[in-house]
């Protein structure tokens, strides 16, 4: 199965919360049990230079049985990331291994400050 694509776009000062669920075709949740979900976080495909906080990030998964987990990014870790724009991918390890999701990741200034 090829990767799907997402754009996220976070704010400078502010977490970052994504629930997500993978799906088949039907519409149902596929078992992540015995799967560790792993988020990688670059400035562009070739960047090999750790980001704190990623490379990767192990994801919680929120609900195995339903294919349910969370992208979850502190304030902090959003304001440590030295770019404003790149590219991120999600992994499945161990029971199911494969790249399931990526696209690009910019962070915009916050319009309250």
């Amino acid at each position: 199965m090829a990767a799907g694509t997402y754009h996220i776009t976070a704010e400078k000062n502010e977490a970052l919360l994504i629930n997500m669920t993978y799906q088949d075709d039907a519409g149902a949740g596929i078992d992540l049990n015995g799967t560790t979900v792993n988020m990688y976080l670059k400035d562009n495909a070739t960047d090999s230079t750790a980001i704190s906080g990623f490379n990767p990030k192990v994801l919680t998964i929120t609900n195995a049985t339903d294919g349910q987990f969370e992208i979850s990014i502190s304030k902090g870790d959003i304001n440590a990331i030295p770019f404003n724009q790149g590219i991120y991918y999600i992994d499945l390890s161990g029971t199911i291994e494969t790249r399931l999701i990526e696209g690009k990741f910019q962070i915009k200034n916050n319009s309250a400050y």
